[in-house]
């Protein structure tokens, strides 16, 4: 059917999404979007590295998950009365700059 894309919600670790996600096969067929992912129960920083790296080197396209301090993954460790990232709100936050391209 025309006009598909592939989303899925990979938090699982990077060995497990390699092996049961398939990413590499779909992402050559149809459009992918990694609609969440974050580090939590099964999933650490490492695993979001990895899963990001291979996202950027294929062209598979991905958004951040949580953008607040509760009901993570979250990118933050408090909101209020400032914004204090965590090692994953940072490295998406540096991820999504140095691909802004005004």
């Amino acid at each position: 059917r025309p006009n598909l894309v592939w989303k899925t919600h990979p938090y699982n670790s990077w060995n497990t999404i390699q092996n049961t996600n398939r990413l590499e096969q779909v992402s050559a067929q149809f459009p992918v979007l990694l609609g969440e992912f974050g580090p939590g129960a099964f999933m650490n920083q490492a695993d979001v590295d990895s899963l990001v790296n291979y996202a950027e080197s294929r062209g598979v396209s991905w958004c951040g998950w949580l953008f607040q301090s509760a009901g993570c993954p979250c990118m933050f460790d408090s909101v209020s009365p400032t914004f204090v990232e965590n090692a994953y709100g940072t490295d998406i936050r540096q991820r999504l700059q140095s691909a802004w391209r005004p």
